[in-house]
C-alpha cells in the first residue's frame, strides 16, 4: 500500500485489537482520516495465505459481525456495499428468498419471489460441480448466505448500523 501526502505526519493508525478480521479496513480508514492520500503502486504485492477451511468455518464467518461497526464509524463506505445495505449481492437475494419463503406460508403466490436467488447462484460457474451437484451447491450456499445475513443482522443490532 502506498500513501502520499502528509510527509511530516508520523502518526500511525490505531487499530483496535478486536476488530474481528477487518483490521486492514480499519487501519486504512484511520490513515485516510489522518489526511493521507491514496496512490496507485503498480509494483505492490499483497500476499494472503491460503488456508483450508473446515465446513463450519466456511458456513460461519464470524468476521462479518464487525462490518456494521465499520459502516457506523465510516458511513461513506456504504457506497462500496451492494445497494448500500448488503455486504454481497448474494445476501440481498438470500434475504429476498427468505422473505418469499416466509410470506409463502400465508400467500403461496409469493414463492416465485425466491427465484432471483436461484438464478443468481445457478448462473455462477463451478469448477467442481456439474449436473445435480450444482443443486447441492445451491443448498450449501443458501445455508451459508443465510448464516452470513444472520451474523450481519446481529452485528447491525449491536452497532446500530444496518448492513446485511
Amino acid at each position: 500500500c502506498s500513501t502520499g501526502g502528509k510527509r511530516s505526519s508520523r502518526r500511525t493508525a490505531s487499530t483496535p485489537t478486536r476488530t474481528g478480521g477487518a483490521s486492514g479496513c480499519w487501519a486504512g480508514r484511520q490513515v485516510k482520516g489522518n489526511g493521507w492520500a491514496s496512490r496507485f503502486a503498480g509494483g505492490a504485492e499483497v500476499v494472503h495465505p491460503v488456508v483450508r477451511l473446515s465446513l463450519w468455518r466456511w458456513v460461519y464467518n464470524k468476521q462479518l459481525f464487525v462490518y456494521p461497526r465499520l459502516v457506523r464509524r465510516w458511513p461513506q463506505i456504504r457506497r462500496f456495499m451492494w445497494s448500500g445495505f448488503f455486504f454481497e449481492p448474494s445476501h440481498a437475494w438470500a434475504s429476498l428468498a427468505w422473505a418469499a419463503l416466509l410470506a409463502g406460508i400465508l400467500w403461496p403466490w409469493a414463492l416465485p419471489a425466491a427465484a432471483p436467488y436461484l438464478v443468481f447462484r445457478l448462473r455462477q460457474s463451478s469448477g467442481t460441480f456439474s449436473g445435480l451437484g450444482r443443486l447441492a451447491r445451491l443448498g450449501a450456499h443458501f445455508v451459508r448466505d443465510s448464516v452470513s445475513v444472520a451474523i450481519l443482522l446481529a452485528g447491525s443490532v449491536r452497532y446500530g448500523a444496518l448492513l446485511l
